[in-house]
């Protein structure tokens, strides 16, 4: 269960990453 919450985390850090590269939508 715990596991889920760290990949949220990473995924979250991923998606802002990726939206600060240029990824508008998406």
């Amino acid at each position: 269960m715990v596991a889920r919450i760290s990949i949220l985390r990473m995924h979250n850090r991923l998606m802002r990453m990726k939206q600060r590269n240029r990824c508008g939508p998406l």
